[in-house]
C-alpha cells in the first residue's frame, strides 16, 4: 500500500441511492409510489441506511401528509463506487482501493518483478539469504532504462555488490518473463553481507 487516507463519511467513497422495491411496495401502496419515491429522494442517505441497520425500519412522511413505515426488504440500496475505486462496506465501515495504475506505479511494479525474478534465481542457485552476488541482467530496451533508474534499489534488494545491465554470464543462469519480455539473469556469489558493501 502506497497511501492511506481516512475520510469522515463513506459517502466520500461512493454514492448511495435508496429506491423503492417495486415488487414489494407496488401491491401495497400502488398510486402512492411516486410520493414514496419523492420522500426517499429527500432523505439523508447515510442516516437512513444507519437507521435501517439498527432498527430495520424507516418512517416516511409523504407530501400528502400520510405516514408510511418501510422495512429493509421494502427498499433497494444501491451503491456506486467513485470512478477509479473499488469500495467494500461492512456495517458502518468502508474501504476504497484505487484500481487505476498510473505510470509511476506501473514502473515500480515492473522493478519489483525484476527483483522478484532475481530473488527466485538466488533461491534456485542455492544461495543463502546473507550471500552477496554479482548480478548480470540481459534486458530489453523497455526494461533496461527502468533498471538503470532503479539500479540502487535493485542492488539493495538483491544484495548485489555488482550489477551489470549488459548481460553476460554467471555461475547460475536462467531466464524469466517480465511483462511479456524475456529477461536473462546471471548470478555469482561474491561474499556475504558481513564481508561486503552492497546497494
Amino acid at each position: 500500500m502506497k497511501n492511506l487516507r481516512l475520510v469522515e463519511s463513506a459517502s466520500e467513497l461512493s454514492s448511495v441511492r435508496i429506491k423503492p422495491n417495486l415488487p414489494a411496495l407496488g401491491p401495497r401502496y400502488g398510486k402512492a409510489l411516486p410520493l414514496i419515491r419523492q420522500a426517499l429522494a429527500a432523505l439523508d442517505v447515510d442516516a437512513t441506511v444507519a437507521n435501517l441497520k439498527t432498527d430495520g425500519r424507516v418512517s416516511l412522511v409523504l407530501s400528502d401528509g400520510s405516514r408510511v413505515e418501510l422495512s429493509e426488504a421494502d427498499l433497494l440500496i444501491e451503491s456506486t463506487d467513485m470512478p477509479g475505486y473499488r469500495v467494500e462496506r461492512a456495517g458502518e465501515r468502508a474501504v476504497a482501493l484505487a484500481t487505476e495504475v498510473d505510470g509511476a506505479l506501473r514502473e515500480e511494479g515492473l522493478v519489483r518483478e525484476i527483483v522478484h525474478a532475481v530473488q527466485l534465481s538466488r533461491k534456485n542457485a542455492d544461495l543463502r539469504i546473507e550471500d552477496t552476488i554479482s548480478l548480470r541482467l540481459a534486458l530489453p530496451d523497455e526494461l533496461r532504462e527502468l533498471a538503470e533508474r532503479f539500479a540502487a534499489f535493485i542492488r539493495s534488494e538483491t544484495l548485489a555488490s555488482e550489477l551489470s545491465l549488459d548481460g553476460g554470464t554467471g555461475d547460475y543462469m536462467e531466464t524469466a518473463r517480465i511483462d511479456g519480455f524475456e529477461v536473462g539473469i546471471g548470478v555469482s556469489r561474491t561474499g556475504t553481507i558481513f564481508s561486503e558493501t552492497y546497494g
